[in-house]
């Protein structure tokens, strides 16, 4: 994460609004990335991490802005809050996958092989979790372009 610099002449909102902006920018980059790769769920995790001190500066700016910046501040939370869903199932298929490796393991061992009865309800929840993010993932990438469409960070700049 880059250090943002406060410029003593400029009022703290003045200050305020270059440093959101220039966030804004940065986890919109990271996420363009992101859309064109789905599969790496290691970018998403830094843009969601990096996307943080975003979501607590908008929180800031919050009750001071006009209804067009709530309107934009609460599409970029939105879009956060997407983020962190996504990072939750992947991580827990993480979680299930490894434990299904687990599982396939011992039953490779065991001569009576009766885990594999064992393995269906974790491949069901696999198959789940494999459609609700693609699911989450299609509504993430919707947002970010609407985003992008919208302008939103010289949205941002003209209503703050």
């Amino acid at each position: 994460m880059k250090k943002r610099r406060i410029k003593p002449g400029l009022s703290l909102r003045k200050n305020m609004t270059r440093i959101v902006s220039r966030m804004l920018r940065d986890v919109m980059a990271s996420l363009e990335v992101v859309v064109a790769h789905p599969a790496r769920e290691k970018d998403l995790h830094r843009a969601r991490i990096a996307a943080k001190p975003l979501r607590y500066s908008i929180e800031i700016l919050e009750d001071a802005s006009g209804p067009r910046c709530k309107e934009y501040f609460s599409e970029i939370k939105d879009l956060i809050r997407l983020m962190g869903k996504i990072h939750d199932l992947d991580s827990s298929r993480a979680i299930l996958t490894g434990l299904l490796k687990e599982i396939g393991d011992r039953a490779a061992v065991d001569a009576a092989a009766s885990r594999t009865k064992e393995l269906s309800p974790i491949r069901k929840m696999l198959a789940k979790q494999k459609r609700e993010r693609a699911r989450l993932f299609g509504k993430m990438a919707a947002r970010v372009g609407r985003l992008k469409a919208e302008a939103v960070e010289k949205g941002l700049l003209e209503n703050l």
